[in-house]
């Protein structure tokens, strides 16, 4: 579990800097755009991550596991994938632009330019980086994440408030993700990850069989639209551009969420995706402690999130946006839930157990998707509360198939506990965002003691892990004196 560590350590820590800084700016651009303008901002960066997904094929993490497995294979596998990345990202552009004029009504010949630039952007990183991952090394990937986020928040506060528009932010912000990822190219190309590094030739390494392999997951990404992009161009249609910006908005601000628990999995996936062939029963122990330890530590963090609500939205996005902060008590415990349905999709991916994660996403779809639908009709609250109900629906069939098929066990009466508190804590967090702070605090001190000390016996070893093997990775690096 070390490497793991070490590599969740490395990713975490970047992408608290790099997600840090490109969150702060985007508070100031919420800030000086009002929720109208900000939610225009919010629709093209959905919708161009709505025609990533259809660019991606499905090959990012098939590329990531067959590399794992044998680094041997990144020549050929960098090489096949190449092509189909590039013509998938050049058919979804036309699309991009096809939905922008006809469905959102923008004519703006720049933005729509920008649109397509961003899109190229964001296919080339997505080429490039599970290149890296699929060798475990993730330094790269930080380093310039990081430069990246410093140069767009530099660049932000550079500008003056009353030259502040779309026109000048979109841009900068294409520039940005261009720049980063052709930096990452150069990088892997003078790495010599595009060089065949052995005489050895993978005949089994077909375009057509890890096309073949990427079905499933390219089903269940299309199928995770509309659980992620949807609900925002359906808020967009239903409800106004003021309601998108506070969704959009307060879906950043369960970033700290969603950061922590995804850098985890992409540590993770490598590496339960090895032991899975080469040592199922610690592959199965594993994923069960990571599950205690995302759940428990889960349910504290979103807890202080959704509790003091309103100090936070108006201590980071100020007195414009505070009537979001009912929205954002709930919407953080929809990010919970994310994070446990994509937990659930690496331990499928990491099984070869691709067709059931499509058959489930498909159901995910259906309900989350029309139960989006029904609640963007009320606005940003009530899309939050659709996604929560929608989402708890959808998670029983995982956790059933996820124990069913791959073999996890899990207590009854942890699933019990967990289950209660998460219900619990979520009803309060809504209901009592607005008490008096000082009770409040009480209230959260309180019930977060509960929590731990009733479930601590599930993490405590692994805690201890964790600190010995940070301990140890930083004692090395220190110097003797």
């Amino acid at each position: 579990m070390n490497k793991l560590y070490k590599n969740w350590s490395l990713l975490t820590i970047s992408n608290v800097i790099y997600q840090g800084l490109f969150f702060l700016s985007f508070v100031r651009i919420a800030r000086l755009f009002r929720p109208e303008l900000y939610g225009v901002f919010t629709i093209i960066i959905a919708s161009t991550q709505m025609a990533q997904i259809l660019s991606s094929l499905g090959l990012q993490q098939i590329v990531i596991r067959e590399i794992a497995r044998d680094h041997s294979r990144l020549f050929d596998v960098a090489k096949l994938t190449l092509l189909p990345t590039a013509a998938a990202s050049l058919a979804s552009s036309g699309l991009l632009v096809l939905y922008l004029v006809v469905f959102e009504h923008i004519a703006d010949n720049l933005v729509l330019l920008s649109s397509f630039l961003l899109l190229m952007g964001i296919m080339a990183w997505n080429y490039a980086e599970p290149l890296a991952f699929g060798q475990q090394r993730m330094k790269i990937s930080a380093s310039i994440n990081i430069v990246s986020s410093v140069v767009f928040i530099v660049a932000l506060f550079i500008i003056p408030s009353g030259s502040f528009n779309i026109h000048i932010i979109l841009p900068i912000y294409v520039a940005v993700f261009l720049l980063r990822a052709l930096v990452y190219l150069l990088v892997e190309w003078k790495g010599g990850y595009f060089k065949r590094a052995s005489k050895e030739i993978h005949r089994n390494i077909t375009l057509k069989y890890l096309l073949s392999k990427s079905l499933a997951f390219y089903g269940t990404t299309l199928l995770a639209i509309p659980i992620v992009q949807l609900p925002i161009l359906f808020l967009s249609q239903l409800s106004g551009e003021r309601e998108v910006g506070y969704f959009g908005i307060i879906s950043r601000l369960s970033l700290p969420l969603s950061l922590i628990a995804n850098n985890l999995f992409t540590a993770m996936y490598p590496v339960l995706a090895k032991f899975f062939v080469d040592d199922k029963p610690a592959f199965r122990q594993k994923a069960e402690k990571l599950f205690y330890l995302i759940s428990i530590a889960g349910i504290i963090l979103t807890s202080f999130l959704g509790f003091f609500s309103v100090e936070i939205v108006s201590l980071v996005l100020g007195p414009l946006y505070v009537n979001a902060a009912r929205t954002f008590s709930l919407q953080v415990w929809a990010t919970l839930l994310m994070i446990q349905n994509t937990f659930i999709g690496t331990i499928f991916l990491a099984t070869d157990k691709e067709r059931l994660m499509v058959k489930l996403s498909f159901l995910n779809s259906v309900i989350i998707g029309t139960a989006s639908y029904i609640g963007a009709h009320y606005g940003a609250f009530g899309l939050s509360l659709s996604l929560w109900i929608g989402l708890i629906l959808g998670l029983i069939p995982h956790w059933y198939f996820v124990s069913k098929a791959v073999g996890l066990k899990f207590e009854a009466r942890l699933v019990t506990l967990l289950s209660f508190y998460f219900l619990m804590l979520s009803g309060l967090s809504v209901v009592i965002f607005e008490v008096n702070l000082f009770v409040r605090i009480l209230i959260y001190i309180s019930l977060s003691a509960l929590v731990f000390f009733t479930l601590k016996n599930y993490i405590i070893s692994d805690i201890m892990n964790l600190m010995q093997a940070l301990r140890y990775y930083f004692k090395r690096r220190l110097p003797v004196s």
